[in-house]
């Protein structure tokens, strides 16, 4: 028994033609650039069977709905800006829009609770006046109230992501009719980044208005606030 290039052969000169072969292929495939092994690798028993593909990653699990009701912003937790939006827009039915765009109304709303709530905290309240932030038993029982809470649970979401359809403003005010004329902020007119409406309050037609952030942000301290809405300048 011969060995030649490391490998045993009973026949030398079936070994010598056969190392001849894999050193042409080889070099065949160098110049070639190929990296896949050859049919003469499969004939030698060099390459093994292809390994079975991985399985895929499992899915994590979703969090609950409420998994985040009682997370913190900053100040405020999930659940009080909810209240918030209920009692912004308590009573008010889709009207000629579509109930998703009043859900798109209230998910820009929450979104710029959260913005104020990182950036004035506990004076959030002086600086960008919103409705209260707790609610009646009455409303907190009502659907209207589950529509607010899936609002803020899909803002806080979104920004956990890093998503903020409205760009980080935090005013946002409700108008009697589609007027989009600038809003007095101080002592500074600011226009309207998004509307969304018309939307139903009783007899009354309503659009929800996100306000573009003044040039000139308020201080929080030791400024005097606007009585209409509590805007501190």
């Amino acid at each position: 028994m011969s060995v030649i290039n490391g490998r045993y052969y009973a026949n030398p000169q079936y070994g010598r033609a056969l190392e001849r072969a894999r050193a042409a292929n080889a070099e065949s495939r160098r110049v070639h650039g190929e990296e896949q092994p050859s049919w003469l690798d499969h004939f030698l028993g060099l390459v093994g069977p292809p390994s079975p593909p991985l399985p895929p990653h499992p899915t994590p699990p979703r969090a609950a709905p409420e998994a985040y009701d009682d997370a913190k912003v900053n100040v405020l937790r999930v659940r009080q800006i909810a209240n918030i939006v209920a009692n912004e827009n308590r009573d008010v039915k889709p009207g000629k829009s579509s109930p998703q765009e009043l859900q798109r109304a209230k998910i820009a709303q929450a979104h710029a609770i959260i913005n104020a709530d990182r950036k004035y905290g506990t004076q959030r309240d002086d600086v960008v006046g919103t409705a209260p932030k707790t609610v009646t038993g009455a409303l907190a029982s009502s659907e209207q109230y589950k529509q607010s809470l899936d609002a803020a649970r899909t803002a806080f979401q979104q920004q956990l992501a890093g998503q903020d359809p409205i760009g980080g403003r935090m005013w946002f005010n409700h108008r009697n009719n589609a007027d989009t004329g600038a809003r007095h902020l101080g002592h500074e007119q600011v226009g309207v980044f998004e509307q969304f409406g018309p939307f139903q309050l009783g007899k009354h037609t309503r659009y929800t208005i996100i306000d573009e952030n003044p040039k000139y942000m308020p201080k929080p301290k030791g400024k005097k606030c606007l009585s209409q809405n509590r805007s501190c300048f």
